[in-house]
């Protein structure tokens, strides 16, 4: 036997199970990844703290509670008469008034359902993001990567 030809022997097996150990590690840190955003995030979902930078403390939450508010009166008002003067809340793109997460505000308290709101939207971000990677060809890897830049980006962060 030729030294070439054993060692193509060994090689060939051996690259399915450095991919495998590979695509077992990226998983594992994936795995880890979510459990601390769901760490993170845990005083969130019991409404005990929520998000308060930029828009989503001083825009979205007195829109949202308003609209909670009517939504439980079983009503959707063309108008916010409770802002300055008065403003159009159907087409508000800030109230969202026919959201469908809106109905989470039927079920849960008012900071439950806000904070969800968020949670949500994030995590569509991260499945969407990565799975839009793996189709253009990205490894498990690479996916992950893009998914948390973009999830963690100020974009979505600013509420």
């Amino acid at each position: 036997m030729t030294p070439g030809a054993g060692s193509a022997e060994l090689e060939e097996p051996a690259a399915p199970a450095v991919a495998a150990r590979a695509g077992r590690s990226t998983c594992r840190a994936g795995r880890l990844l979510l459990l601390a955003w769901l760490v993170a995030v845990l005083p969130l979902l019991f409404g005990s703290r929520t998000l308060y930078l930029r828009d989503a403390l001083n825009v979205h939450a007195p829109w949202k509670s308003f609209g909670a508010a009517e939504l439980a009166r079983g009503s959707v008002p063309a108008f916010n008469p409770t802002w300055g003067n008065g403003l159009p809340f159907r087409g508000n793109p800030n109230a969202l008034p026919f959201y469908p997460d809106n109905l989470l505000y039927l079920i849960l308290p008012f900071w439950t359902a806000f904070n969800l709101h968020f949670l949500l939207h994030w995590l569509l971000a991260f499945v969407g993001v990565r799975a839009l990677a793996r189709e253009m060809g990205q490894g498990e890897a690479g996916a992950l990567v893009a998914a948390i830049t973009f999830a963690g980006s100020g974009y979505l962060l600013s509420g």
